[in-house]
């Protein structure tokens, strides 16, 4: 009951590759939870971000420094990513050795992470993982996004993903409903 993580994996420490990585969600990660000290922020953002969806635990060590994190035009994205998930789907995408592709669940969010290595990839993304009659908020960060992207979508829509060959590439994506807004009586002004 006291395990937290099964560490055995040399992540950002040891400056893995993309090409390196990209089988680890899929073999290592198998085993049990690990901490890759993931996401470098940089040139990369899509990819980077998409590291700690796709290789969660308990415990997430991140690379980056907190400073840049919380100064990066992506900081809302970041701040809601979970170390644990409720639910997750491996997406069709996925090729191991050269793409992952999931979507991961906590709570009514969603979270689609794509990393990709060596190849070009076009896809379309359906969103059937998401609760009918229910329109997300989305937040987008697309390969060389430079800002989120910010949209609505429900379950009926499809996004364009577009990712090249640039050895580290990715997407990512965060569904989400504000909660509704309510004001009590007490707390009305008389």
């Amino acid at each position: 009951p006291n395990l937290i993580e099964v560490e055995a994996v040399f992540g950002k420490e040891q400056f893995l590759s993309s090409v390196q990585a990209m089988p680890v969600p899929f073999t290592r990660f198998l085993a049990g939870p690990a901490d890759f000290t993931p996401m470098l922020l940089g040139s990369q953002p899509a990819y980077e971000i998409a590291n700690p969806i796709n290789m969660p635990g308990p415990i997430i060590t991140y690379a980056e420094r907190s400073d840049t994190r919380a100064k990066s035009p992506f900081a809302s994205l970041l701040r809601a990513i979970p170390s644990m998930w409720d639910e997750t789907i491996v997406l069709p995408q996925s090729q191991l050795g050269t793409t992952v592709a999931t979507a991961r669940r906590k709570g009514q969010d969603w979270f689609v992470g794509i990393m990709n290595t060596v190849v070009t990839q076009n896809w379309t993304l359906p969103l059937t993982f998401l609760n009918s009659n229910t329109t997300y908020q989305a937040q987008i960060i697309r390969e060389n996004s430079s800002n989120l992207e910010h949209t609505n979508v429900t379950r009926d829509s499809v996004l364009f993903v577009t990712i090249t060959n640039t050895g580290g590439s990715g997407f990512v994506a965060r569904f989400f409903q504000e909660p509704p807004f309510t004001v009590s009586p007490s707390q009305l002004l008389t």
